[in-house]
């Protein structure tokens, strides 16, 4: 599926917009927290491909699949 793409947006609004379709706070990661350091928790949960599919025009993982995403990257894959 395709998501909205980006026509312009503040640092803010595009890392809010990424917290939201990513669904970081399933994750128990609250905006405030992922906005000291996006990519250390985007890597955390297995997101690291999100903003690059947002930018893209594309949703990124859900939780589960960016579950094992990380796992398989864990474990050298």
């Amino acid at each position: 599926m395709m998501a909205a793409k980006n026509i312009h947006l503040t640092h803010e609004e595009f890392w809010a917009r990424v917290f939201v379709e990513a669904r970081i706070l399933e994750s128990g990661i609250t905006f405030d927290q992922f906005l000291t350091n996006p990519d250390y928790y985007l890597s955390s949960i297995g997101q690291e491909t999100a903003p690059e599919c947002i930018k893209n025009g594309f949703l990124p993982l859900l939780p589960k699949q960016a579950a094992v995403a990380k796992r398989l990257r864990d474990q050298g894959f």
